[in-house]
């Protein structure tokens, strides 16, 4: 099992950049903690959209706009009617 500073060093190393300050024993986090925070953010939401997506097409509850567009990718952009 790793320790939570062991994974911030690991994170920090591969990510090339500092997220915390360490200083007398404190640990505080750098603005680009906040800024890399954010992007997480904006990437998360489409990713959850999709899955939600995803999950109504299992179901069939899509509606006919989706399936129409599958269809149509499928037939090399003709309409299948």
């Amino acid at each position: 099992m790793y320790s939570l500073l062991s994974v911030i060093d690991k994170l920090e190393f591969e990510l090339d950049v500092s997220l915390f300050e360490r200083r007398k024993g404190l640990i505080t986090p750098t603005p680009t903690v906040q800024l890399l925070r954010d992007e997480i953010e904006r990437a998360y939401v489409p990713l959850e959209a999709l899955k939600s997506f995803s999950a109504r097409l299992a179901r069939g509850d899509a509606g006919k706009t989706a399936t129409s567009r599958c269809r149509r990718a499928e037939s090399g952009g003709k309409a299948i009617v």
